[in-house]
């Protein structure tokens, strides 16, 4: 099992690498250029060697290992949509992000 911090080092990595691709795609699907999409996949390429390396030294099980680095993903999308201006987001969603950010934090305190 790796310490802590290096768990969260690879958590973030993994849903940063993971969303930068997602990003990418989205940008190919736009404007159809090879290099979004070479990028995209070789983005997702690492986020997926590292969740393996979470999966394999990580210690924790594949749903929590998971759903903390689809928060990380979809906090990085988010972010760049809202910085983008390609979405608006209602007041439902942010309470659908708040309850999110709530359970993941009730996930790190049970697993102490």
């Amino acid at each position: 099992m790796i310490p802590r911090w290096a768990f969260y080092g690879l958590l973030l990595v993994a849903g940063l690498t993971g969303a930068v691709g997602d990003i990418l795609l989205a940008k190919w699907a736009k404007e159809d250029r090879a290099a979004w999409m070479a990028g995209g996949l070789a983005n997702w390429l690492v986020c997926l060697i590292v969740f393996a390396m979470l999966m394999r030294y990580g210690g924790r099980s594949l749903g929590a290992t998971f759903i903390l680095a689809a928060v990380v993903h979809i906090a990085v999308v988010l972010g760049w949509d809202l910085a983008t201006g390609e979405v608006r987001t209602s007041a439902v969603e942010w309470t659908g992000i708040a309850l999110a950010a709530t359970g993941v934090l009730l996930m790190e305190w049970g697993a102490e």
